[in-house]
């Protein structure tokens, strides 16, 4: 294990579960960190009921779900363990629960952040931000 990173950090990292692309997306972003250039796609599915019962997510409140949740991560370690437990955290979550993911919390999952990284979480909570934006813009 890297000096300084926990085990359940580089678990994560390593962690390819939610890895990939996911076929069929409802949903699928892309963004970076241009100051350290660690880049994270995030791509979701819909659980059927949520994707076929109204048009608008926001319009469905708590009963909306994501069924999938897939990820790609190119960057430092920190940034990898943030989007994997990200992911773990969103798969099966109603939109209301995802909104609710904070940053103590995917540091806690990951044992703690080692000093310098918190811009791992902000990449990973900026991910979830858009994901929510864009299915509550949808319509």
């Amino acid at each position: 294990m890297p000096a300084g990173y926990s085990s359940k950090l580089s678990g994560y990292a390593g962690d390819a579960r939610r890895r990939g692309r996911l076929e069929g997306a409802d949903l699928s972003l892309e963004l970076d960190n241009p100051v350290c250039g660690d880049q994270l796609r995030l791509q979701v599915k819909l659980a059927p009921e949520t994707a076929e019962a109204k048009p608008n997510p926001a319009a469905r409140g708590r009963g909306a779900r994501l069924a999938e949740v897939r990820f790609e991560c190119q960057g430092c370690l920190p940034a990898r363990a943030a989007a994997a437990v990200l992911a773990e955290m969103l798969e099966g979550a109603t939109l209301e629960t995802a909104a609710a993911i904070e940053a103590a919390t995917l540091d806690a999952r990951l044992g703690g952040m080692p000093p310098g990284a918190s811009h791992a979480l902000a990449l990973a909570l900026e991910a979830r931000d858009r994901l929510l934006s864009a299915l509550s813009a949808r319509g």
